[in-house]
């Protein structure tokens, strides 16, 4: 039962909350950024993230 009330707490973060990756800024510095983000939301510094794709 306390198996089934956590994934079902776990599926609601995951819905709820984005998936975000830890990057930091070279200006700013500001470490977690959305996956597919080119410029940075805090200073506007071009990102170069990359991708786990191969």
């Amino acid at each position: 039962m306390l198996g089934g009330v956590t994934l079902f707490v776990r599926l609601g973060q995951t819905l709820l909350r984005p998936h975000k990756v830890r990057f930091p800024c070279d200006r700013c510095g500001l470490q977690v950024h959305d996956p597919d983000a080119v410029h940075c939301k805090a200073c506007g510094n071009i990102l170069c993230i990359p991708d786990d794709g191969g």
